[in-house]
């Protein structure tokens, strides 16, 4: 009787570890994105009023434009090369986490086939001897 409990927790845990994808469950809030080495995109500037701006003030304006895009543009870049090989490093540590719950659920299975084969034995003869045994209680070794 032992073995047949032990066997189906385990089965349970199986389960319920091969039902888990890597994904965040529903309730789980989003973690805050890690600090990133590009830096953050400043504030764009003001545009000059075109209604009221000189032709100096336009010329400025532009020019300031042009180096907050530019600098902007290279920190888009940077970061999105970040979140590339922070994604690739999600998508192996999801692989390793598959592979290693395939496995567990694999062993998990087969223990409880070997335990399942051995409770189905007959009772005769060494009855005593497997009910006192740690095999008897515990699964196969």
């Amino acid at each position: 009787m032992r073995v047949m409990i032990g066997a189906a927790a385990a089965l349970l845990f199986a389960a319920s570890a091969a039902a888990q994808t890597g994904s965040t469950t529903p309730g789980t809030p989003t973690p805050p994105a890690p600090p990133s080495a590009c830096g953050e995109v400043p504030a764009a500037p003001n545009l000059p009023d075109p209604a009221h701006a000189t032709a100096a003030q336009m010329t400025r304006g532009n020019q300031a434009f042009d180096t907050w895009a530019t600098d902007a543009r290279a920190k888009l870049q940077c970061r999105q090369s970040e979140v590339r090989a922070m994604e690739a490093q999600a998508q192996a540590a999801g692989a390793a986490y598959n592979a290693q719950a395939a496995s567990f659920t694999s062993t998990v299975n087969a223990w409880a086939a070997a335990t399942a084969a051995y409770n189905s034995h007959s009772t005769t003869g060494d009855a005593t001897d497997r009910r006192h045994s740690a095999r008897g209680q515990h699964g196969p070794n």
